[in-house]
């Protein structure tokens, strides 16, 4: 699975045979000890005692809960990419569109500012997640269609951002 965390791009596979975690990231082997509980939960074996962790995920993202804090980590995978290009040619203009219903905490950039690949747009609040999306392309803001504090649906394009167009 190829995820996002804080702009860093992790390779990550993982399986679990005989109470042990399995885990290539980024081409590193790493193991942990472990007591699986359900599907959504394990414990993990750290400095002799066991803390739980927790896993959900959506469409779009993974969610950990592990010693009290919240990491969400963003699929890069192409079909799971959290905006839509329905209506535009994919390499020119990226229509933002939440991942899931939620609330928007903040908006990072402006009309008019330039962005590059990778930088961040928004930030969307679900299930007290924070999610933050990221550009896809270099370009323009051209249209932002939401505020702090806005609710919103994933139908919804949240803001526009188009490639500048070189002649």
């Amino acid at each position: 699975m190829n995820l996002t965390y804080e702009n860093k791009k992790y390779n990550v596979e993982s399986k679990i045979e005989e109470n042990i975690l399995k885990s290539q990231i980024n081409g590193e082997s790493k193991s942990f000890n472990i007591r699986k509980i359900n599907d959504n939960t394990i414990a993990i074996l750290s400095d002799g005692k066991y803390s739980n962790a927790y896993f959900a995920e959506d469409s779009n993202n993974l969610f950990v809960n592990y010693q009290g804090y919240n990491y969400v980590f963003t699929k890069t995978k192409e079909e799971e990419k959290s905006y839509d290009t329905s209506d535009a040619d994919s390499s020119d203009i990226l229509l933002v569109k939440a991942p899931m219903p939620g609330c928007v905490v903040k908006v990072e950039v402006e009309s008019g500012a330039a962005v590059e690949e990778g930088s961040a747009l928004l930030i969307v609040e679900a299930m007290k997640m924070e999610t933050c999306i990221f550009s896809t392309i270099s370009g323009i803001v051209t249209e932002i269609n939401v505020k702090a504090g806005e609710q919103v649906d994933p139908d919804k394009i949240l803001l526009k951002v188009e490639k500048v167009k070189t002649e």
